[in-house]
C-alpha cells in the first residue's frame, strides 16, 4: 500500500478514439498494482487505479468505481460491453487557423472529417464538412466533449446536434447504435 493525495476529479484523457473521464492521483501506480483499488481515508473504495503518465513522474490515473461497477455489470450480465453507443463519425476541433484554411463559416464547434457507411450519422443525413455546434442544447467547442457525450447514453437512446452546413443551420436526429 502507498498514500498519495487526489489532485483532480473528473480529468479527461484521450486514449486512442476514447476520452475517459478519470481521477489523477500522486499515489505510485506502478506495473502489477493497476487494476488495484484506490481507498479513501475511510477504506472505502472509490476507484481502480489504472495508468500512469509515462513522461511525468508521480501521476497515476484511476476509473472511479461508478463506471467500474457499471462496466462489471454488463460483464456479469452480458458476458460484455454492450452499451458502448457510436455515432460513426471522425471528427476534429475547428481552429482559427484550420477555419482560415478550409474557409470555413465558423471558427467554433467540430468540424465532420468522415462519416463511416451504415452509421448512425450515415443514416442521419450528416456529412463530411459539417460542423456541430452543438449537442442536445449543449455547446460543442472541443472533440472531447463529443466523447463525452456519447459515454452518458444509451445505445437506444437519440441526441439532438445543431450542425452548420456552409452557414445554414439546422438540427439532426442520431439515433445511437452500439459500436461495431
Amino acid at each position: 500500500m502507498t498514500a498519495g493525495i487526489v489532485s483532480s476529479l473528473n480529468r479527461k484523457i484521450q486514449f486512442d478514439k476514447v476520452v475517459l473521464e478519470l481521477i489523477q492521483t500522486d499515489a505510485a501506480i506502478n506495473p502489477g498494482n493497476s487494476g488495484g483499488p484506490l481507498l479513501d481515508t475511510n477504506g472505502k473504495v472509490i476507484a481502480i487505479n489504472t495508468a500512469k503518465m509515462p513522461y511525468a513522474h508521480g501521476i497515476g490515473f484511476a476509473v472511479p468505481i461508478n463506471i467500474a461497477k457499471s462496466v462489471v455489470n454488463e460483464l456479469i450480465q452480458n458476458g460484455r460491453v454492450i452499451n458502448r453507443p457510436w455515432i460513426g463519425i471522425s471528427y476534429v476541433k475547428i481552429t482559427r487557423q484550420l477555419a482560415q484554411y478550409y474557409r470555413l463559416p465558423t471558427t467554433e464547434g467540430v468540424l465532420i472529417a468522415n462519416v463511416e457507411p451504415h452509421s448512425p450519422a450515415d443514416y442521419a443525413g450528416l456529412r463530411k464538412g459539417d460542423i456541430i455546434e452543438a449537442i442536445d442544447g449543449k455547446r460543442i467547442d472541443d472533440t472531447v466533449e463529443i466523447s463525452l457525450n456519447l459515454r452518458k447514453k444509451n445505445i437506444s437512446d437519440k441526441i439532438m446536434m445543431s450542425v452548420n452546413r456552409y452557414g445554414r443551420h439546422f438540427e439532426v436526429l442520431v439515433q445511437l447504435q452500439n459500436r461495431p
